[in-house]
């Protein structure tokens, strides 16, 4: 319903804006990342001027400058200060939101009241549930895995803002602890992610366990084959996906939510965040992919891994 929504308003409006002083306004409450506000944002923002005024002030998303940057889409029109602070109370009071918002979820909430179709802190893993420290602090040892979830899409074939990513994280898994060191994310021909691949598994080390899905079929398999090819001195795993997105994810949400899990500080933090912060209903769901399947592979080694390279498919 969404995407059959988005593509009669394109065919619609451009046949509706009559003069060259005419204009378009669309007035909605939010209902989903991907609804129609949300393409238009995500797809052509530089067409837009953004009006968002959510129920109840959240100061902790306006930076310095004044913009939302906590925001999925920044909006620097707000012009209130104190936190908390309602858009009209003369209508809607803090006793009748209160009471509306007693009917919603925080997903509800999130969207119809403040306008950003996920909360706040999170949905399914929340934003605060993460500790970032300096790698200084990550403990030695432990079984090392790169995971990968791979999108083979050459970036200058479509709309680079529609193009999938491909993500490589790495993640430490020591003393019942989880350690997200680095994020890779790129979008690229499947030589680019080929040539990446290998390229981080040269600056991992051979300690580093290589792990990526395979496309289902015969044709997946082959595939799967041939990437595994460009790592004979590695230990190299894959498999294809199981279950949905949020089912795969849901044991490394429950190590997160419980303080297990550790963000080494780096540039790739605020998006990485963000994208967790808004799963399942992120527009894009790759890092938290490549999450939980190097997760699931390092939960399962051994804790005193074998020397030398196995591949397969296990």
């Amino acid at each position: 319903v969404r995407d059959e929504t988005v593509r009669k308003i394109r065919l619609a409006l451009p046949t509706r804006v009559r003069s060259k002083t005419g204009a378009v306004v669309i007035i909605m409450q939010r209902l989903h990342p991907r609804d129609l506000t949300g393409v238009f944002l995500d797809e052509e923002g530089e067409l837009w001027t953004h009006l968002c005024l959510p129920a109840r002030f959240e100061k902790s998303w306006i930076g310095d400058d004044g913009q939302q940057h906590g925001h999925p889409h920044p909006c620097p029109f707000d012009w209130r200060k104190t936190e908390g602070e309602l858009l009209f109370p003369e209508l809607f009071d803090k006793k009748r939101l209160d009471e509306i918002t007693v009917g919603l979820t925080e997903y509800g909430e999130a969207g119809q009241l403040q306008q950003r179709p996920h909360p706040r802190e999170g949905g399914m893993i929340k934003r605060d549930d993460f500790k970032i420290i300096d790698a200084a602090e990550v403990p030695k040892g432990g079984t090392i895995v790169r995971g990968w979830d791979l999108a083979a899409t050459d970036a200058k074939a479509v709309d680079a803002k529609k193009a999938a990513w491909t993500v490589g994280l790495r993640l430490r898994y020591v003393k019942r602890k989880i350690y997200i060191e680095d994020v890779i994310r790129l979008r690229g021909s499947p030589h680019k992610v080929r040539t990446t691949m290998r390229t981080a598994a040269d600056q991992d080390g051979k300690v580093v366990i290589v792990d990526f899905p395979q496309d289902p079929g015969q044709a997946g398999k082959a595939q799967a084959e041939d990437i595994a090819a460009d790592f004979p001195d590695r230990r190299i795993f894959y498999s294809p996906e199981s279950g949905a997105k949020e089912v795969r994810a849901e044991a490394p949400a429950a190590q997160v939510e419980a303080g297990n899990v550790y963000l080494v500080r780096g540039a790739w933090n605020g998006v990485f965040l963000d994208e967790a912060a808004a799963f399942p209903g992120s527009t894009f769901k790759d890092q938290i992919d490549a999450f939980s399947r190097a997760y699931h592979r390092a939960v399962r080694q051994p804790r005193r891994p074998t020397s030398g390279a196995i591949r397969g498919a296990a």
